[in-house]
């Protein structure tokens, strides 16, 4: 049911529009000097303009068009109400007052100026309505571009271009002939491998995408630019492919982890944190990262004084700012690397944070195993993670929180090594400062850089085909959203030296999340392979999660558990810490691990 106030203003805007344009023709075509006419001759003459427009808007329901999404038949009708109406206004008006001297010119000049007056008052109101309104209410813009373009999207075009919540920044279309052309204000960019360029210069969250005109070739093109820049896809399937149920690019969408995982979402308070943030300096280093950027945007969401940015990867921290630009948080950003104490002291002295949390580390296991890396790793791991140890207690920061991993529990490899040796140092550290220091221990996030979903789902959409290095391999997982919150949640409620583990559930099997995938995607086990290359270097079979002398016990948050363990223990991990940093290089690094870490089973 169409609302009654809003069709009743439909029927005095327009009315009042047809009698200050017949005046104006009237006064147009005298030239600002109109003769005198009897007072009952205007009320009569009015009184037709009336009835005529009324009967027009009521017959062809020009107040039920939505002037958001006005279709073909649509533009029939304001054709026959803007031009036909006056024209039999006029008419009307010439044939019955004989009275009053009508010039013909007036049957021109009439719909010309009510068709300009009612179209000026509408550009109007909607140049206002997103002037003020997008300005004023909407936070969290998405910035999308649409990939395909038909004589059949065209409206839908014009649609999302009126949604306040999204910004579409440009059409892609194979098609030369639409280049540079323009639809409701959208511009055709240029074609689908012209996308390339146009995502290294823009932060883009969406592709929305015309299904019936995609080729196989653009959508192996379009999932590649989607899994690299981790951007979500939304197909709009034709009506067509509707009726005929061929729609087959639901196979690559936005995959929801909770559905693989089985996992219940994490009920985050923000109001409850709000108060223990308020009035607080906030840095994040690695904060571009996978677990960096989202713990960044879930503070961002808080009331906390001011709120800064640390990577070393200039794209990351782009992207990370891009997101945070639309908060109200008092924010700084900082392409730092944590290696560099001279820089780190600045950021330090400047800001004075009141929590840390440090996410800022090099992870991938194969990549960190060859000798060279495997020193880039130490000195970043651990070395970096020193100087950020040394300053916080220097600037005598509140909390500062290690994001570890579970491959720092009995390692097999220089990236769970070094991580062991971060967490030591701040276990260190945390007997004599003043500083809270924490860490928080969990297994892998999904949908993190090198994770292995983003890597399935490329190797099914370029060779219908998925790796495994064992049939028996098995792993922690949990989202990246969930792990971010849990991180944060542990910091509230943690003192120095807490060893906090999270809830990951029952681990998973490699061979079990590939199967679930490739149903999830749509595609039958037949049609993608499972290939098992055998485990690469440093590999395990399995993760755990904490040490077996780490005594387990439950915190009042839910997922979260604290591992704590005897000052004995403690002490003997301690004295095997201290390495001479000067004789470090990459033939030894390996060698020392070793023998600095009794944990550390180097193959």
């Amino acid at each position: 049911m169409v609302n009654l106030s809003k069709s009743f203003l439909s029927y005095v805007f327009e009315n009042s529009i047809a009698l200050m344009s017949l005046l104006l023709a009237f006064t147009f075509r005298y030239n600002f000097d109109l003769p005198n006419y009897d007072f009952k001759d205007l009320i009569f003459l009015s009184a037709i303009v009336l009835i005529c427009f009324t009967t027009f808007i009521y017959f062809i329901s020009l107040d039920k068009i939505s002037w958001r999404a006005i279709s073909y038949n649509d533009i029939k009708k304001l054709f026959i109400f803007y031009l036909l109406c006056p024209l039999f206004t006029s008419l009307l008006i010439f044939l019955s007052i004989k009275n009053i001297v009508f010039p013909k010119s007036v049957f021109l000049l009439y719909p010309i100026i009510f068709f300009s007056i009612s179209h000026l008052g509408k550009f109007s109101y909607q140049f206002l309505r997103f002037k003020f309104y997008n300005n004023g209410q909407v936070k969290n813009i998405k910035q999308c571009v649409v990939i395909g373009l038909n004589k059949n999207n065209t409206t839908l075009i014009q649609s999302l271009a009126n949604i306040n919540d999204i910004k579409l920044l440009g059409i892609f279309d194979n098609d030369y002939q639409n280049f540079g052309r323009y639809y409701s204000g959208i511009e055709v960019k240029g074609s689908i491998k012209d996308l390339k360029i146009f995502l290294k210069n823009n932060l883009i969250d969406t592709f929305i995408i015309d299904t019936a005109i995609i080729s196989n070739l653009d959508s192996n093109l379009i999932f590649n630019y989607a899994s690299k820049y981790s951007i979500d896809l939304l197909e709009v399937p034709s009506l067509k492919n509707i009726i005929d149920k061929k729609i087959s690019f639901n196979k690559i969408r936005k995959i929801d982890l909770d559905d693989l995982l089985g996992r219940s979402s994490v009920e985050f308070d923000f109001e409850e944190f709000n108060n223990s943030v308020k009035n607080k300096v906030i840095a994040i280093s690695g904060a571009g990262g996978s677990i960096g950027s989202e713990i960044s945007l879930q503070i961002s969401r808080l009331k906390c004084k001011e709120l800064i940015l640390i990577d070393n990867s200039e794209l990351n921290l782009y992207k990370i700012v891009q997101h945070i630009n639309n908060s109200k948080i008092n924010f700084f950003y900082y392409l730092c690397d944590i290696k560099n104490t001279k820089d780190l002291e600045i950021i330090f002295k400047k800001h004075n944070p009141d929590h840390f949390y440090h996410a800022a580390a090099y992870k991938h296991v194969p990549l960190l195993e060859t000798s060279f890396n495997a020193l880039q790793a130490y000195k970043n791991n651990i070395l970096g993670t020193k100087n950020l140890i040394d300053l916080a207690d220097q600037y005598k920061v509140d909390k500062f929180v290690l994001v570890s991993s579970d491959k720092a529990v009995n390692p097999t490899n220089l990236m769970g090594a070094t991580k062991r040796y971060a967490e030591l140092l701040c276990l260190n550290k945390s007997i004599s400062s003043s500083t809270n220091f924490m860490i928080v221990r969990f297994g892998n996030v999904l949908g993190s850089s090198g994770s292995v979903i983003p890597l399935f789902m490329e190797q099914i959409n370029q060779n219908r085909e998925i790796t495994i290095t064992d049939k028996n391999i098995e792993r922690f997982f949990m989202s990246i959203v969930e792990a971010s919150q849990l991180v944060i949640s542990s910091s509230k409620i943690g003192k120095s030296g807490d060893i906090f583990i999270l809830d990951m559930g029952k681990s998973i099997k490699i061979l079990k999340l590939a199967k679930d995938l490739i149903k999830y995607l749509g595609f039958s086990l037949s049609e993608i392979k499972i290939k098992f290359i055998g485990l690469r270097a440093g590999e395990k079979l399995y993760e755990e999660l904490n040490y077996n002398y780490e005594k387990l016990s439950n915190t009042n948050v839910k997922k979260i558990k604290v591992a704590r363990m005897n000052n004995s223990k403690l002490k003997e991990l301690l004295d095997k810490l201290p390495i001479d940093h000067k004789k470090v290089n990459q033939e030894n690094i390996k060698k020392i691990l070793k023998k600095s870490l009794n944990e550390y089973r180097l193959y």
